[in-house]
């Protein structure tokens, strides 16, 4: 862990500074033009729906899962 870690009385209220993680993805692979900085994962297929129809977002993949 970070030494700039600030310690709170509950663990998942803790957060580091630090903007580099321990692992940095980007170090290790090449960014792909293209594709979007954020990405959406949601239950509620109907607010993804909405959003579609209003422009707000565009899909670039699907996955289906029943777990």
């Amino acid at each position: 862990m970070s030494d700039i870690l600030k310690r709170k009385e509950y663990p998942i209220l803790e957060w580091d500074e630090n903007r580099v993680s321990i692992i940095e993805p980007s170090k290790l692979i090449k960014k792909i033009k293209g594709i979007s900085e954020h990405c959406v994962i949601t239950f509620f297929r109907e607010a993804i729906e909405r959003k579609k129809e209003k422009g707000e977002l565009k899909e670039i993949a699907r996955l289906r899962s029943e777990t």
